[in-house]
């Protein structure tokens, strides 16, 4: 079996690297430096690694009901092919407004993408400098959705669905190196190429629903 065609969850919360001294380390800061720890023993340093932020508040239905009684069995499913992290609740971690909020103005200050309020799913590519120990996301080819708006396509109505196709995606081709190949598992082919650079609030309401739920799944630009 090829230990490198599934997810790992991680929890930056219970990350034991902090900062020392009684000085806390941001959330976004934590979940770099455990990316960097990752190319450094499990991961090929010389290509893109996926990377997936699961961002919401604990007690969001979906997250309480559907996510987070799922972590442990998909942290088990996984192992070295797509790392996702939780960015403001874990199973165990009590909740932090300050911190999360903290989080959010990072990604919103450094990206085009804003928080839904819900819960939110960013999917993008990190690459890794070997000689500076850096790791860089690349935001400019991203899988950018809110999970309550995917359990209303028709067939991800439970969130263990779609994370399972995905799962099953990278297992079927342990190439998938890229959002864009996630997003071709999940029909993203039924968007216009002149819709792909657009944000999922510009789609028309009546275009058709096949339509609109393959632009869910379409890979954006969200850097600044």
């Amino acid at each position: 079996m090829d230990l490198k065609c599934y997810f790992h969850v991680f929890d930056p919360e219970g990350f034991a690297g902090g900062g020392g001294g009684g000085t806390p380390v941001p959330v976004y800061t934590r979940i770099l430096r455990i990316l960097a720890e990752r190319f450094e023993k499990d991961l090929a340093r010389d290509r893109p690694h996926l990377v997936g932020l699961i961002i919401g508040q604990p007690d969001e239905p979906l997250i309480k009901e559907q996510i987070i009684p799922k972590l442990n069995f998909w942290h088990h499913r996984s192992a070295n092919y797509i790392d996702l992290f939780c960015v403001g609740f874990s199973a165990q971690a009590a909740f932090d407004a300050k911190e999360f909020n903290a989080t959010l103005r990072t990604l919103e200050t450094n990206t085009r993408w804003r928080y839904s309020g819900g819960t939110d799913l960013i999917l993008v590519n990190v690459t890794y400098s070997p000689a500076s120990k850096k790791v860089t996301p690349d935001f400019t080819s991203a899988l950018a959705m809110t999970l309550e708006m995917v359990v209303k396509v028709d067939g991800f109505e439970r969130l263990a669905i779609f994370f399972e196709k995905v799962m099953s995606a990278a297992r079927e081709s342990c190439g998938v190196e890229s959002p864009a190949q996630v997003s071709d598992a999940f029909g993203a082919s039924l968007v216009k190429s002149a819709f792909k650079g657009l944000l999922t609030s510009l789609v028309p309401d009546g275009m058709k629903k096949e339509a609109r739920d393959a632009f869910l799944f379409a890979v954006k630009d969200i850097s600044k």
